[in-house]
């Protein structure tokens, strides 16, 4: 079984192997998993599945990122340093005081 999660790229372009037209999978690890079928229409087929799944699963990888950073507080550093701004100013111990001074 091969999950999404670990394909990095669908091939663009029909790729021939040993005289035939393939679909060529690379995984994380550079893993090829080549894909073939006698039926042009059928690997035609395939082929826009295969890249059509691949997309979606990468985009909802990205958003599942983004939301957990937001969620666990992980992202904004890595964000503000990206983009060339300093991190927000840590909130000051002063204005974490109950008004009567206890903590």
């Amino acid at each position: 079984m091969i999950l999404l999660d670990t394909v990095e790229e669908v091939s663009s372009d029909f790729v021939s192997i040993k005289s035939e037209q393939c679909i060529v999978l690379r995984t994380r690890n550079d893993t090829k998993i080549v894909l073939t079928n006698t039926d042009e229409i059928g690997l035609k087929e395939w082929a826009i599945s295969l890249r059509s799944a691949h997309k979606c699963s990468q985009e909802l990888l990205a958003s599942m990122a983004k939301k957990a950073g937001k969620i666990y507080g992980t992202d904004g550093a890595k964000e503000s340093l990206a983009l060339g701004r300093p991190p927000p100013p840590a909130a000051s111990p002063a204005l974490a005081r109950a008004p009567n001074g206890n903590n």
